[in-house]
């Protein structure tokens, strides 16, 4: 630094005032590209949301369509109860999935604001 090539006790405080400001410009430009990079991530988790809410609400149709047409078919068979009672517990384990996913990816986009100290 500019304090050990100078007398001891004397400061270039212009030299010292030009030093700080490039580090803040740096540090500006650093805070910037974060926040541009948040903002992407964001944007991709709030489409995984969306995406995430279709295909569920896609599942729940599915399994409502299959419903109707089993009561329609007049099909009692335990058999037919038991596929589609599978495939209802696949499909809310599915959706479940998704859930637990969006809120990790959730938490590690609170976790990269925290450490990166910037607020959204």
């Amino acid at each position: 630094m500019a304090e050990l090539s100078e007398p001891e006790g004397t400061v270039n405080w212009k030299e010292r005032c030009l030093t700080l400001e490039s580090q803040l410009m740096k540090f500006r430009l650093q805070a910037s590209k974060i926040r541009e990079l948040l903002a992407e991530k964001m944007q991709q988790l709030e489409k995984q949301v969306i995406d995430a809410d279709r295909q569920a609400e896609r599942a729940f149709q599915q399994v409502q369509v299959m419903e109707e047409k089993l009561k329609a078919a007049n099909v009692q068979t335990s058999e037919s109860e038991t596929r589609l009672y599978k495939r209802c517990q696949d499909l809310e384990i599915l959706i479940q999935d998704k859930n637990d996913r969006i809120q990790k990816l959730e938490q590690q986009l609170e976790e990269q604001v925290r450490n990166n100290g910037i607020t959204k």
